[in-house]
């Protein structure tokens, strides 16, 4: 399997129960995780009271946290 083969990701989305996925390559999810409030999430699991949509791609969107959500996901980056 090469970089650019599409893989299957868990959506990142705020249900804990949720077990949809995303397709997309794995240097496509890293690119999107460099940001730490850039999460993938399938469309309509978008929550807007927490997270803005910036972007539509293929089978997902990808939100970005905002307010005390985004400062959570900063804070739970590994270092």
């Amino acid at each position: 399997m090469g970089p650019g083969t599409p893989i299957a990701f868990y959506c990142e989305c705020a249900n804990a129960d949720c077990t949809e996925r995303v397709t997309m390559t794995e240097l496509a999810y890293e690119a999107l995780r460099s940001n730490p409030t850039h999460f993938a999430v399938i469309e309509g699991h978008e929550q807007l009271e927490l997270e803005r949509v910036v972007e539509r791609a293929g089978d997902h969107l990808v939100v970005e946290k905002t307010g005390e959500a985004a400062r959570s996901a900063i804070a739970e980056q590994p270092s």
